[in-house]
């Protein structure tokens, strides 16, 4: 309670609540009211009958603000003294239960504005899309490897079985309309061929051969010498496009035993939408190009960052580079345990620290199997978002699960991962 009377500075209304702001003479104390500063709705078809649920929230310095468990079909409000900032950050714990001990995942995500809401939803699918029957394509004159064959149309790589005799492939390919378009694309070498074949009706054998088929109509050299693992690929969308259903595979290849020297890959022209995938790497430390929408014009190169993890406990993380990044994503684990992990997203800015405290009491009460003092930085990466994306759009995305979200994946960035062994 006040000593004496102070005068009422300001009075501001947030999400319901009144929230008074005292100003007094030097030395009288002031107190701050709790207010609704946030809203997390649980959808009724969001799954929580195998974990026990939990939503917390914190300021930029650790402090926790609030902590509530939560179910499938509630609406949580959060509450407790504003933060001098008009953000804080948001976490959800999931606590699985298996035979062998207690396992908490955290995710956590930072600058959060207040006064918004959160909804958590199963997201969102297309139409499922139904097998109809299948069909056969036969290649001759193939001296490749049978799993550098793809057969892609609707629901990416169709092949459901593939056998090979001497140089003839025999691929039995899943239909979903009765007559469809198919995209033939394999490796002879080192290059990659494709062949379009078209009104292939279910229950078909079409045949084709090797010599016939062409190199996309634009082709990179694509070299990973010196690297470990690799992931390249080229795709192409018809109109009318899902992202979760590939149209065509122009050329794909994924090689996690080191690579060969170089390869001619790429894509073919006529196609309303493209997808690029390039990614590379050595042990944990790994560089991605991705890019949707128009088709890339030259093989992108990004250089590694150089960056410096000062601290790596949860409690106390901080670590520096030299370049300025869209995005950050920072994971933990119990290195000794093995029982808790946390994913930690945020705007990411040079001196980027990330500070908790020990959990609430509420937490330690129910579980005794909780301490931050051992969760230790494992993980880390970095988004470079090349077009008007940004972390609230990620922000957006993530928080209105299963809505409608005008722009929700970048359609061209540059991703930068490390770990520590």
């Amino acid at each position: 309670m006040f000593k004496d009377v102070c005068f009422m500075n300001r009075i501001v209304t947030l999400v319901g609540t009144l929230f008074v702001f005292f100003s007094c003479d030097s030395g009288e104390d002031v107190i701050k009211e709790e207010v609704n500063f946030y809203t997390v709705n649980i959808e009724s078809n969001y799954s929580t009958s195998d974990t026990d649920n939990w939503v917390l929230a914190s300021d930029a310095n650790g402090e926790w603000l609030d902590i509530q468990p939560y179910e499938a079909g509630e609406t949580i409000v959060l509450r407790g003294v504003l933060p001098e900032t008009n953000m804080f950050n948001l976490t959800f714990l999931d606590v699985q239960n298996p035979p062998t001990g207690k396992y908490y995942k955290f995710y956590t995500y930072s600058e959060i504005k207040l006064g918004g809401t959160w909804i958590l939803a199963k997201p969102l699918t297309g139409t499922p899309r139904s097998p109809i029957g299948t069909a056969t394509v036969k290649l001759n004159n193939f001296t490749g490897n049978i799993a550098d064959i793809k057969v892609s149309g609707v629901k990416g790589n169709l092949i459901g079985s593939a056998s090979k005799i001497g140089s003839e492939a025999s691929l039995q390919v899943t239909m979903f309309r009765d007559t469809s378009d198919l995209m033939l694309t394999f490796r002879q070498g080192n290059e990659y061929r494709t062949k379009l074949l078209t009104d292939v009706v279910r229950n078909s054998t079409v045949t084709v051969d090797a010599l016939n088929a062409i190199l996309p109509d634009h082709n990179f050299p694509v070299s990973f010498s010196g690297n470990t693992f690799y992931y390249v690929g080229f795709y192409g969308y018809k109109p009318n496009y899902h992202l979760a259903e590939v149209e065509f595979i122009f050329s794909e290849s994924i090689d996690n035993d080191g690579g060969v020297p170089s390869l001619q890959m790429g894509y073919n022209d006529g196609y309303s939408k493209y997808k690029t995938i390039i990614s590379y790497g050595v042990g944990k430390t790994y560089h991605t190009y991705y890019k949707f929408g128009s088709p890339i014009t030259s093989f992108p190169v990004f250089e590694n960052p150089s960056i410096e993890v000062v601290n790596n406990a949860v409690k106390n993380f901080s670590w520096n580079t030299d370049y300025t990044f869209s995005r950050s994503t920072a994971k933990f684990i119990d290195p000794v345990g093995k029982n808790i992990a946390w994913e930690v997203f945020g705007p990411y800015k040079q001196n980027t620290t990330i500070s908790f405290h020990q959990f609430p009491q509420l937490l330690l009460d129910t579980y005794e199997s909780l301490n931050v003092e051992g969760i230790i930085f494992s993980e880390g990466s970095v988004h470079l978002y090349l077009d008007d994306y940004t972390y609230d759009d990620f922000i957006n995305a993530r928080s209105y699960k299963g809505g409608l979200i005008l722009k929700h994946e970048p359609n061209e960035y540059m991703y930068y991962g490390w770990g520590i062994d």
